[in-house]
Parts: structure tokens; sequence; C-alpha cells
């Protein structure tokens, strides 16, 4: 398994716990840790064969999509030397809302998943990020094949048909008709809409109100890009976990804890009052601390 570094954390030591030989793909944060097809070749040149490839889009922990083109080159490359990816989506709906109504379909595995790429591609999305669900415990996964489908099915237990019927009704929403046909679909689909929009017009205006005060103190993870997501960001703090847990109150994760050097994972998904507390003592400390070091 491959497992760049840069990833969720616990990914980590879980692929270990349940048997996985796991393969840490070196990536850098001047590029977001994110794998490029050229990191694979290198890998490849290297005598690593790998079986699969784990990958998140947005990357977490930096927050950052791989582009359609970057993410094209990688999928070609797996299906040209034999590797399955896994690409773990579960923030994929709450991109910057300045990318559109919807997060482009050209940053999804998923949008591969027909033709020559499709015998490649496991992809997993769900209700627990983008809808606030995480005590639901539903997803759902794209494999390369019914046969597959089947397998996997085979070891996870069917849950209870009241969860069952709530997905109904909030999937309903992306098909032509709904399955129970208790439901109003084109309506179902306008309020899922808006309150995607919403939310992840909140997330980006916490997110550019974060990145600004890191920026001020050189502490930014400095990417340039339109392509962010998801419920966090990288900032140069890594050093600074304990001093800002015992001086502000503020819990973030240090570097180690993503294999990602010196920056630390930041979440902003709080209540607008919470968030707004928890960037004023942020501010303060950076403030004490920073102020002429840069």
């Amino acid at each position: 398994m491959g497992l760049p570094s840069g990833s969720y954390g616990p990914l980590y030591p879980m692929l270990d716990y349940y048997g996985a030989q796991t393969v840490e793909i070196k990536t850098s944060p001047e590029k977001a840790y994110l794998l490029s097809s050229r990191d694979l070749q290198t890998l490849k040149e290297s005598g690593v064969k790998l079986d699969v490839l784990w990958i998140t889009q947005p990357n977490n922990p930096s927050g950052v999509f791989f582009d359609p083109e970057k993410l094209r080159k990688i999928v070609e490359h797996c299906h040209e030397n034999d590797i399955y990816i896994f690409s773990d989506e579960i923030f994929f709906l709450l991109s910057d809302h300045r990318l559109g109504r919807w997060t482009p379909s050209s940053l999804s595995t998923a949008s591969f998943s027909q033709g020559p790429f499709q015998s490649r591609i496991f992809m997993v999305d769900g209700v627990a990020k983008s809808f606030a669900s995480g005590g639901m415990r539903l997803g759902f996964m794209l494999t390369p094949s019914d046969a597959w489908a089947q397998e996997i099915q085979s070891y996870t237990p069917v849950p209870p048909l009241s969860l069952l019927r709530a997905w109904d009704g909030l999937y309903s929403a992306f098909l032509d008709r709904s399955l129970n046909h208790m439901l109003d679909v084109s309506k179902v689909f306008n309020e899922v809409e808006n309150y995607l929009m919403e939310r992840r017009r909140g997330l980006s205006q916490k997110r550019e109100q974060l990145l600004a005060l890191l920026r001020q103190y050189g502490l930014d993870d400095g990417y340039d890009t339109p392509y962010r997501g998801g419920l966090f960001l990288l900032g140069k703090l890594s050093d600074q976990f304990e001093p800002l847990a015992k001086e502000a109150g503020l819990l973030i994760n240090p570097g180690p804890w993503g294999r990602c050097d010196d920056m630390a994972r930041l979440c902003f998904c709080l209540e607008d009052e919470k968030f707004q507390t928890a960037y004023e003592r942020l501010k303060k400390f950076l403030s004490a601390n920073f102020t002429g070091r840069n």
C-alpha cells in the first residue's frame, strides 16, 4: 500500500494494524504534500511495486485538491502499472465556494470510472463531513466491478432501516426520481445545493481569515491555488504545539501526526462565535511570540 507523507494521521497506524505493508511515499510541503506521477515513476524505478495507492481528495491535512491534470496523470500511471487507487473523497463536496455551485466533477477519481480506467479505481464518500452526520456512519464506495462490490458488501452489516431511509431522502436529490417516490426530487436538490453552498461559503471565509493572519507572520502554507477544500489547512506551527495548548488553549495536529515536517494542521470547522474566540486567541499568541521575527 502506497501512502504519501502528509496524509491523515490515523491512516499510518490503522493500515499497519490491519496487516498492510505500507510504503510511505515522500512528498513535500512546497507541493502541499500532493503526490505526482513523477513520484510514482521514481518509486517504480527504485524497484518498489505497489498493489494499491491511497490518496485523499482534497488532501488531508493540507486541504488542497489535486488539479484535474495531475489527477489524470496519477490515474494513467496506476492503470499502466496495475496499481489500484483507493481515493478517500469524504470532504469532496466541501470545496471553496468560488469553484462553482458544486465541486467540479473533474476533481474526482469517479470522473475516470467509465472506460479503461474503471478497473483500477475505488472511491469512497459519505454524509459524515459534508452534511455533519458522522454518527450515521453512512457512505458509499465506487468499485472496479460488481464482483468487488459483492465481496466488500459481504463484510459489511446492513444498516438499520431508519438510517437507510434517511440516506434515501438525502441522495435522492442526485437522482432522476426518488427511490421511494415520496420526494419532489427537484425541490430536494435545490435544498441540498443551497445548504452546501452556505456551508462552503462559511468555511471559505474562515479559511481566508485564518490564512491572512498566518501570512502576517510568514506562517501560512504558501500555496497559491484556487483548489482548496475541507475543514483544515496547514501552518508553520508544529513547534508551537505545546505553547499553543498551554498558553492559548488551542489544540492543533503537529507535524509528526501526518508526517508533515514543521507544518501543523489547523481545523476551522467551528460555530461562528467559537471560531472567532479561537481566532482572537491565536492572534494574541502570534502577536506576543512572533512580532518582529519575519
